[in-house]
């Protein structure tokens, strides 16, 4: 499975060919690696969840939603 990252950096690698090679515009490749980047946070959240649900080796002392917010939402 890849992590989130890697698909972000592969995908990101293959628009930017397309880009180069003008099969798509700048602007269209600055869009599409918007995308990209909210497709990557969401994918990251998803394997976040499932590491903190697979790791009930500690007691939780609240939920993921709760933990994910007071940790990463400081954007």
């Amino acid at each position: 499975m890849k992590t989130a990252v890697e698909w972000y950096n592969e995908q990101l690698n293959m628009y930017g060919d397309m880009a180069f090679n003008k099969e798509i515009s700048l602007g269209q490749y600055h869009i599409k690696k918007q995308e990209l980047l909210e497709q990557a946070k969401a994918m990251e959240k998803e394997q976040m969840i499932d590491c903190y649900l697979k790791a009930d080796v500690f007691p939780r002392k609240y939920e993921f939603e709760e933990y994910y917010k007071e940790t990463f939402k400081s954007e």
